[in-house]
């Protein structure tokens, strides 16, 4: 089965990784220009009199717009896939907020939600504190508020990847092929009747 371009795993621990479509980056970026453009306009061109707040909402524009663009620039040449799922874990490089790589043993449960026209994977975590604290200080204040407001710190951006229902029970059966193979792991050697 495909799965946003990407073979879904046969067999535990194939390795999946998931690239947002050329196109969508491409658009992005056309519009991260367009309005980097903008903010400057207001920067370079400030209105005398009561408008003059305007500059201060370019400046604002600038920061937002400048960052936003500069992270559709860095996943357009990104070699590596925005969602990277193996045997040990996922890597979630899906947004600048995304929290990197997360381990198996952390996954608890997966959810979807919608926010506007954003398109998200929850992953609740068996620490979620413990699992931001452990994080680099922007990702980290990103994952709190992920976490004080939506209840888990770990929210895939799915748009553009794969339909999130489809993503979040791969997500899921990663997890289910990992817990199965620490089973494995974990058995007894059967006794041997041979003395």
């Amino acid at each position: 089965m495909t799965i946003g371009g990407a073979t879904r795993l046969e067999r535990y621990p194939a390795t999946v990784e998931l690239r947002a479509p050329r196109t969508a980056l491409v658009r992005g970026l056309l519009l991260g220009l367009v309005l980097v453009a903008m903010s400057l306009f207001l920067v370079l061109y400030p209105t005398p009199g009561p408008r003059r707040g305007l500059a201060l909402v370019g400046w604002m524009g600038l920061a937002l717009f400048g960052l936003a663009t500069v992270v559709v620039v860095v996943r357009l040449f990104m070699r590596r896939g925005a969602l990277l799922l193996d045997a040990d874990g996922f890597t979630d490089t899906t947004s600048a907020s995304g929290v990197g790589f997360v381990p198996w043993s952390e996954v608890m449960v997966t959810t979807t939600r919608t926010v506007g026209r954003t398109m998200l994977v929850g992953v609740e975590l068996s620490d979620p504190a413990g699992f931001v604290e452990k994080l680099p200080p922007l990702k980290r204040a990103a994952a709190q508020t992920n976490l004080e407001t939506f209840g888990t710190p770990v929210w895939i951006v799915a748009n553009g990847l794969a339909e999130p229902d489809a993503l979040a029970a791969l997500i899921y059966e990663y997890r289910a092929g990992w817990v199965a193979a620490r089973r494995w792991e974990a058995a007894p050697e059967p006794e041997s009747d041979e003395e």
